[in-house]
């Protein structure tokens, strides 16, 4: 685990070591094996370092390379080294390390090495020369990296936190952004809470030459090949070349490891990676794997500590539980206070624990299943192909089906209204948009006023279907895959998950795995009342066939519904200082809760969406409270 910090000057001024000093202070829990700060020219670069397993080689940065008048700073991973150092005619050992071979890299092929790197990554490289700054991120954001303009300068870090402590940003609330994380729709690629501070966005690339307008170009570096269309003969080979790449992207997050932990529920996508990697190293040495669950005792529906259980059992992993506790405000304005950012929807208190148990067990590596989800279920959308082909009787089975899934929200009507919404002609959609009278569309609970002062309602509105896709469904899918919404959850994620010293992976959001998902046939992701089928069939023998085959999933939507009950029957709900600040009224919140317990008393599952959106106004409150609100501290 590695974090990173830096400041380049553009007006020939020296280097502030003292503030990169301090921007990389304030992230020790993230590398407290090796802390350096070092200036060259224009640059002042820091980084820390935290071994993740005993026989690992000192990753001695930040990098200076004098000679080419080349600085670099990279926290991640590469895991085609092989391919890389064959290219560039170096050693691949352990005398070489990730960063020196982008540093080769990018002497030999400049900016141009990005789309060449397959791994997690996040860097940061200053060219003396050319004077060109590039910051940039692996194609899911896994890794983080934002920066920040003020005056002459550009500042870089992993953490927004890291920025605050650069004199001149901007440190205030950006309300349109903190609107859209209340929402639970994060829609902006780039966007921090702060005024101040941007995100690089995943798969992108920032090149700045100066600090005008006009000198920073904010441009992709990857992206999903639409045309790419894999076809096999035999469907068997879908199973085979899907395991082929689970097996290299378990093994590249293995590498250097000697134990590792992995998050464990009772699906599918937690049991693959724990299975896979249960079943050894190839390209290595043998990794102890030991499973960890947060269990929910109190809530049969949502608990799936048993079946984690009888998962880890099968595999022969050491398993441990921890029981979720009921949080109350003071545990998450304590956790937004450490994190000084926003925190992920948490309903309880048990992460942390749990990722403590983790770190004393000797696993600085997670594993998750991440990804699962957001590549092999599909979209709805396949439904609208399938009649658009001319297969309009296996269309209203498939609907059917869609609309009985037990984790679906909406019922056949919903879904058939939407498939033929999808089918119909943009002209013909123009006008009847010009004939509806006009609609409020201002989330529930939020002040109307404040929305609109902010254009919550463009902020948040869905993106068009991508046509690049010979499918819709192929465009839906990958619109919810890329979507900015997954990719700040994980950040969120990472960030309570480093707090104990442990760095979270996902095996399942490679991008090789991406890009075998994108090009599959849809009926390989969904068909009939089986979503994930190519997964469901590439872990044959690996995993549980209970949990291989099995088609309903737990759903923490029962916990997240008693845990708003507590925070109303103690008056917590109806005293958000968000409605204080304008952003949200009263009424409208108490409506909401009032109807998600209707909902809820009637068996119909659309009071999660209500439970969620409430629980995520509690947690967002303790965020302002601690940044921005009455009594908030000063962050620097």
């Amino acid at each position: 685990m590695s974090a990173l910090a830096g400041i380049v000057r553009f007006d020939g001024g020296p280097p502030d070591v003292t503030t990169v000093a301090r921007m990389i202070d304030c992230v020790e829990h993230r590398g407290r094996d090796r802390r350096d700060v070092r200036a060259d020219g224009a640059a002042a670069l820091a980084y820390r370092w935290q071994r993740t397993g005993p026989t690992q080689p000192v990753d001695a940065q930040p990098l200076f390379d004098r000679q080419a008048c080349l600085a670099l700073v990279f926290d991640g991973r590469i895991d085609n080294r092989p391919d890389l150092a064959a290219d560039l005619a170096v050693l691949d050992d352990d005398s070489v390390s990730d960063a020196a071979l982008v540093l080769t890299a990018y002497r030999r092929w400049g900016s141009d090495m990005l789309p060449r790197l397959l791994g997690d990554f996040a860097l940061a490289l200053w060219d003396e020369r050319e004077r060109r700054l590039t910051l940039a991120r692996d194609p899911r954001g896994v890794r983080a990296l934002s920066y920040a303009v003020v005056g002459d300068c550009v500042a870089f870090a992993t953490e927004p936190r890291q920025l605050l402590r650069v004199k001149g940003v901007d440190g205030a609330p950006n309300l349109g952004f903190f609107a859209e994380r209340l929402t639970g729709i994060v829609s902006h690629r780039s966007n921090t809470i702060f005024a101040g501070v941007q995100r690089v966005p995943a798969a992108h690339v920032v090149t700045a030459t100066s600090t005008a307008a006009t000198g920073i170009i904010v441009g992709p570096h990857w992206d999903i090949d639409p045309a790419r269309e894999l076809r096999y003969a035999d469907e068997a080979q879908y199973a085979e070349h899907l395991l082929e790449l689970v097996e290299r992207a378990v093994a590249a997050r293995l590498r250097g490891l000697e134990r590792v932990a992995v998050l464990l529920s009772s699906g599918l996508d937690s049991a693959s990676i724990a299975g896979t990697a249960c079943r050894g190293n190839p390209r290595g040495s043998p990794v102890e794997v030991r499973a960890y669950n947060l269990g929910f005792p109190a809530c049969p529906d949502a608990d799936e500590e048993p079946g984690a259980r009888r998962t880890a059992k099968h595999l022969g992993a050491p398993f441990l539980s921890v029981a979720l506790r009921p949080s109350i405000p003071q545990d998450d304005l304590e956790r937004a206070t450490h994190l000084e950012d926003t925190m992920p929807g948490a309903f309880g208190v048990g992460e942390g624990v749990l990722t403590a148990s983790m770190a004393r067990d000797g696993c600085r590596v997670v594993l998750s299943g991440i990804g699962g989800d957001e590549w092999f279920s599909g979209a709805y959308l396949h439904t609208a192909d399938m009649i658009r082909k001319g297969r309009i009787l296996a269309g209203i089975r498939q609907l059917w089906h869609d609309g009985h899934n037990p984790d679906a929200f909406h019922g056949v009507g919903v879904l058939a209204t939407s498939c033929l919404w999808a089918l119909t002609p943009e002209p013909i959609k123009w006008a009847v948009r010009r004939a509806r009278p006009p609609a409020d569309r201002t989330p529930p609970g939020f002040d109307r006023a404040f929305a609109a002062s902010v254009a919550l309602v463009e902020r948040i509105a869905p993106e068009p279907i991508d046509t690049r896709f010979s499918t819709l469904a192929g465009g839906a899918a990958y619109r919810a895959a890329m979507h900015p919404h997954g990719i700040y959850a994980w950040e969120e994620i990472a960030r309570q998950v480093s707090l104990s010293g442990c760095e979270l992976s996902a095996p399942l959001l490679d991008r090789r795995i991406a890009e075998f998902a994108a090009s599959v046939p849809e009926e390989q992701r969904w068909s009939g009342r089986h979503t994930k089928r190519v997964l469901r069939a590439a872990m044959a023998g690996i995993v549980p066939d209970d949990v291989r085959i099995a088609q309903p999933k737990r759903d923490p939507g029962a916990a997240v519904f008693a845990q708003v009950e507590r925070a109303y029957s103690a008056g917590t709900l109806q005293n958000l200082e968000l409605v204080d600040a304008g952003m949200l009224d009263r009424a409208a919140v108490d409506g909401m809760y009032r109807e998600m317990v209707r909902l809820f008393d009637n068996g119909q599952n659309r009071y999660k969406v209500l439970a969620y959106r409430l629980w995520t106004f509690l947690t967002g409150d303790c965020v302002w409270r601690t940044l921005f609100g009455r009594d908030a501290r000063a962050i620097g």
